[in-house]
């Protein structure tokens, strides 16, 4: 019995100093100053954002200084990026460094010195693509008002056919027959426009300003070679097959015959030049043109320029004969 009650004294004791010892380390831990509780606004602030980050899926909390801020929201804030890029004028001024053409196996350039785009000199182009269906509409169209066709060689008369790069040839659609048109010469691109005419390429209208014969220029890619071979075979076979050769190119009367005339001017003054350079690539290694071809741009262009109306250089196109990219008209044909 006296043992028990011994036992029974010195278990409380110990018990005693177990509590004691428990509570003197957490009083210890509150009144350390290196290590501070966490105060209560601090638990109410980070509740608060953890709420906010949850509702940020959903709506945009209502405190956002930076939106709810006029200044900012009115773009008046000298300090605030603009939220838009200003456009950049991606039209370049500097020179033209290389021509504009679509190279084939004939032209002698490669791609790097002849381009269907340019970009250069304040202009900036590049040439449509045109579809077969494209040529089915162009062809489809009836001209109007087409010039009578040349009866005499205006070669012999060079003073009546001026160059008059400034004007434009522009088409009027009829207004009873939305299938036909007419051509008109305007003294500037601006008067054709204003007039309600499209300008369907630079320069008056002529001979060949026909939508037809548009449809054979984009056709015809090249038609350096078929041209030339056709009046080679006519030094033999006479200006009746050099007419006839043409228009199996898909020239029409009218447009032919400045080709057959043309075709004769040159026999006539570049025969001597041409006849060794028969099978040579159109430009030589530096961009120039050969010297047949340089001959006939020369001797017979001019004239050829101002009767046929349309060249395929003042109609935006692209061919195989490579031209300074400022002497292109940026003129797109999908009608």
């Amino acid at each position: 019995m006296v043992r028990f009650i011994i036992f029974f004294t010195v278990f409380l004791f110990v018990l005693s100093c177990s509590e004691d010892s428990t509570k003197t380390a957490v009083d210890n831990e509150n009144s350390d100053p290196d290590i501070q509780s966490v105060p209560d606004e601090y638990d109410s602030d980070m509740n608060d954002s953890l709420a906010e980050e949850e509702s940020d899926e959903t709506e945009m909390p209502e405190g956002n200084d930076d939106i709810s801020d006029p200044d900012i929201q009115s773009g008046d804030s000298s300090d605030e990026i603009p939220d838009e890029t200003p456009d950049i004028d991606d039209v370049s001024n500097e020179p033209c460094t290389y021509l504009f053409g679509r190279p084939n196996e004939k032209t002698g350039l490669t791609w790097d010195q002849c381009k269907d785009f340019y970009n250069c000199e304040g202009v900036k182009f590049t040439a449509p693509v045109y579809t077969e269906a494209d040529l089915a509409v162009l062809n489809s169209k009836i001209h109007l008002n087409p010039l009578p066709v040349l009866t005499s060689d205006p070669y012999e008369t060079p003073e009546l056919f001026p160059e008059e790069p400034e004007k434009a040839c522009g088409l009027i659609w009829d207004t009873v027959n939305p299938d036909a048109y007419t051509l008109e010469t305007f003294n500037s691109i601006e008067a054709a426009e204003l007039a309600g005419a499209r300008v369907t390429h630079t320069g008056p209208c002529g001979h060949c300003s026909s939508l037809q014969s548009l449809g054979v220029y984009i056709y015809q890619g090249d038609l350096a070679t078929p041209v030339k071979q056709c009046t080679y075979d006519s030094i033999l076979l006479g200006d009746d097959y050099l007419m006839e050769c043409l228009q199996k190119l898909g020239f029409d009367e009218n447009c032919a015959k400045i080709w057959m005339y043309n075709g004769k001017n040159t026999k006539k003054v570049c025969m001597s030049t041409c006849l060794p350079l028969q099978n040579a690539v159109y430009h030589n290694p530096d961009g120039s043109l050969n010297d047949c071809i340089q001959c006939d741009e020369d001797k017979s262009g001019p004239v050829f320029q101002a009767v046929s109306g349309r060249t395929r250089r003042n109609s935006g196109l692209p061919t195989a004969l490579c031209r300074p990219c400022s002497w292109i008209s940026p003129i797109g044909h999908h009608y």
